[in-house]
């Protein structure tokens, strides 16, 4: 049995792909797997694929097939695994050779079931770096993880790229992912939280994200149900717990990004709906039962900025053209800011 697995979908990453295998094949700790999925891939990747299996064929297993998305590849590698642990890598990210020994260590010496750990983010029109570090103690009891998982859910707490996982819970589980397109990560951590009683922190940085913006408007009806459903599913999770009325703010700030997301999606420069168009589709959106009756507690969420505060009161009255102009008006100055610090990078450079 190998020590770690690490499963990696690969779809059209040629561009990235090297040196993200790279990264996996050097780092510091032996007894590693790399399942790489190339999941119907049109470039180069397969065949870089198949080099790495050829040149490590200890290491390096291949898993061709034809694109059913990022989900079923992840489902493949994990039923394909054998390590210990699990760690889903994405071909785009770079890894520190530490990742695996730091985190596997940790798990190990604390007997737990996740780690969740540090990395950084560039944007892909930004130079500047965000650094993102995991601030909690270590959990060892099912009441602790639900009694600290508002500090938890604070970071990452959804993504699987920040995560180890011992690989003996997932499957005592019967833990896989779900067919719900960008939110089946979500879903997934929801079903490791149910029962989760040890967790342990790295607040060492051992990835480096680079994220892009993407305004899908083609997909705001489906992401705004496949959100509706997760909503439900967190709160009936926390109503498991018996965390219902102590994380009702939870609900409501996953409710206020639903909203978000929405905005953002439908004030986007690439979606093709009409200024009035725009407002008949908010208005459905802020009128839809469960929003409404989730916007009554915007007033829990005492975390938000200044600034996004009108934002929650036109979201609470339902005003579906004042949370529009107030989003345009807010992505505009954030454009301008955005010019401001490149003009100032490239003077002072």
């Amino acid at each position: 049995m190998y020590r770690v697995s690490v499963i990696m979908p690969v779809y059209n990453n040629e561009g990235t792909l090297e040196i993200a295998v790279e990264s996996i094949l050097n780092q510091t700790m032996p007894g590693i797997e790399l399942i790489l999925i190339n999941d119907g891939s049109t470039d180069r990747s397969a065949q870089i694929c198949d080099t790495y299996a050829k040149k490590e064929p200890l290491l390096v297993e291949v898993i061709h097939q034809k694109h059913q998305g990022f989900i079923s590849a992840l489902n493949k590698g994990l039923m394909n695994s054998s390590g210990k642990y699990i760690y889903f890598a994405s071909p785009t990210d770079r890894f520190d050779q530490r990742l695996i020994e730091s985190n596997v260590n940790l798990a190990q010496e604390k007997d737990v079931d996740v780690v969740v750990f540090g990395f950084s983010t560039t944007n892909g029109n930004s130079p500047e770096i965000d650094y993102h570090l995991p601030r909690m103690p270590l959990i060892t009891s099912q009441y602790e993880f639900r009694n600290h998982f508002r500090n938890f859910y604070h970071f990452y707490p959804f993504e699987i790229f920040n995560k180890i996982y011992k690989r003996d819970y997932l499957m005592n589980n019967r833990l896989k992912f779900q067919k719900y397109s960008s939110l089946s990560e979500r879903f997934f951590n929801l079903k490791v939280f149910k029962n989760l009683s040890s967790v342990a922190f790295n607040r060492g940085m051992y990835l480096q994200r680079i994220e892009y913006n993407h305004l899908a408007s083609s997909t705001v009806d489906h992401y705004f149900d496949m959100h509706r459903i997760f909503i439900q599913e967190l709160q009936k999770m926390i109503q498991y717990w018996g965390y219902g009325i102590d994380y009702m703010d939870l609900v409501a700030e996953e409710s206020y990004q639903l909203v978000y997301n929405e905005l953002r999606k439908v004030t986007g420069q690439s979606n093709p709906l009409t200024y009035v168009e725009k407002i008949e589709h908010m208005t459905v959106i802020l009128n839809h039962e469960e929003i409404r009756v989730n916007a009554e507690n915007f007033d829990l969420l005492k975390d938000k900025a200044m600034i996004n505060r009108p934002l929650l009161r036109q979201v609470q009255n339902r005003n579906a053209k004042g949370a529009i102009d107030l989003f345009i008006r807010k992505n505009e100055s954030k454009t301008m800011t955005d010019k401001m610090k490149s003009f100032m990078l490239k003077l002072f450079d």
